[in-house]
């Protein structure tokens, strides 16, 4: 934003200024709209994908499984106006174990946090 204040009296340019820097002030919020996995979800598949889908889009996001499950960012796209978010896992996940996602919305700050819980072993 440009704010040409060289032709207001001084302390008009400073309201000026102190509005144009008001308006720059924190993003809105994100919502985090549905996960795959679900949250509290149970007999999720070993190779099941990861999903996060959030109310607009967004710059940059993180997510993270606990325990540790080593996975990577396949796409991010724009779907029914909300923004899509794919991970895709480097191995299958371990077997009757709970895991947290703790996804963040590093644009607004936001950190969210989910948790599921695989099939049993056969």
């Amino acid at each position: 934003m440009v704010i040409h204040t060289d032709h207001l009296p001084r302390g008009w340019a400073c309201l000026a200024l102190f509005i144009a820097l008001a308006a720059c002030g924190e993003p809105d919020p994100v919502s985090l709209v549905a996960t795959t996995p679900d949250d509290g979800a149970t007999e999720v598949a070993l190779d099941t994908a990861i999903v996060v889908e959030f109310d607009r889009p967004l710059n940059s996001v993180s997510a993270q499984l606990s325990p540790e499950a080593p996975m990577t960012h396949k796409r991010a796209a724009r779907h029914n106006d909300h923004w899509v978010v794919e991970y895709e896992l480097e191995q299958p996940l371990e077997p009757s174990t709970t895991y947290e996602l703790t996804v963040g919305a590093i644009d607004t700050a936001q950190r969210f946090q989910v948790s599921f819980r695989t099939i049993d072993e056969e």
